[in-house]
């Protein structure tokens, strides 16, 4: 971003290899996401004054907030074999793959007009709870030997099988964007700090038992031949413990790092969207989240994008 003093005037960027510059007539929306926003506040020089001077940066405006409080779910998945076919035997063969194109292609049918999972809800882990704290997932395909940090949609294991998963609701755990350095080319350092805080963990040890309490259910356990994942021998809260510590994935809903908030000294936007200290700069993504939302992040960001747009008009009328 561009300033003259506290007021945003443009922005400025790179096409073709050359540096660029575009000027607002009202006023700067920043929209980047929870990861990018932040990032492209800093490098403007609105951040934490200590970290902008280390990364040589001028600050133009202070606030210890941005970036701070990254928020995101976690995910864990137990895989079963079972008695009955799944997905995993029509997509595993080449054969299969193009037939299920070709259904779709043609008739839009089959797997490929499926979304990522086929039934899922939201539960409490312990009746004491006063709402739920758990997201739970069902798809009937498994994917055991998909190389690490990938999720090979389209190539599931070579038998029959299905996963039944959940992730944690009530995040505590809060992480950070920082600046690797002032080169807006370089990718931001994240250190979502997962299970720094210990009830995060005791979460997910209930969803990992719950979902052994589900496969004992009559709809799952007359069709079961065998846990595959994490396996029988996990059957200790340390070795849970220690598997969702080492395989966790998560659910790409990163949030909080530009929250809301009436205070200059506990947020970075004020419940308009702008960015306290400075003028004409508003914040309208993901990342204005005061905390994580309990489920999936993609409708609450449409809301805000359509309510940031309200607050827009009725400030320029």
């Amino acid at each position: 971003m561009l300033f003259d003093g506290k007021k945003a005037i443009g922005v400025e960027y790179l096409r073709k290899g050359k540096l660029e510059q575009v000027y607002a007539r009202k006023e700067v929306i920043l929209s980047a996401g929870a990861v990018q926003s932040p990032q492209l506040l800093m490098l403007s020089g609105v951040g934490p004054q200590e970290h902008l001077t280390e990364m040589g940066i001028e600050v133009v405006q202070h606030n210890a907030h941005v970036g701070q409080h990254l928020q995101d779910h976690l995910g864990v998945d137990f895989l079963y074999k079972c008695k009955v076919p799944t997905l995993n035997d029509e997509l595993h063969s080449a054969f299969g793959k193009l037939w299920a194109g070709l259904k779709f292609i043609f008739l839009r049918k089959g797997p490929c007009r499926l979304s990522v999972n086929q039934g899922g809800g939201f539960v409490r882990s312990s009746p004491d709870k006063d709402q739920p704290d758990l997201q739970l997932y069902f798809s009937p395909v498994s994917y055991t030997r998909a190389p690490a940090k990938t999720r090979p949609l389209m190539n599931p294991d070579p038998f029959s099988a299905f996963l039944i998963g959940y992730s944690n609701c009530r995040v505590k755990s809060e992480g950070e964007i920082r600046l690797a350095s002032k080169d807006p080319l370089a990718a931001p350092v994240i250190d979502p700090k997962y299970f720094s805080h210990e009830d995060d963990i005791k979460l997910m040890l209930e969803g990992s038992k719950l979902m052994r309490k589900l496969a004992q259910t009559e709809a799952f356990k007359d069709i079961i031949t065998e846990e595959i994942r994490p396996g029988k021998e996990m059957d200790s809260d340390e070795a849970l413990i220690k598997d969702i510590h080492s395989y966790a994935w998560t659910v790409f809903h990163a949030s909080c790092t530009c929250r809301m908030g009436p205070d200059a000294d506990q947020s970075v936007v004020d419940p308009r969207l702008r960015v306290h200290g400075l003028e004409n700069l508003r914040v309208v993504d993901a990342s204005i989240m005061p905390f994580m939302v309990s489920g999936n992040t993609n409708a609450p960001t449409i809301m805000i994008g359509e309510k940031g747009s309200d607050l827009i008009l009725e400030d320029h009328r």
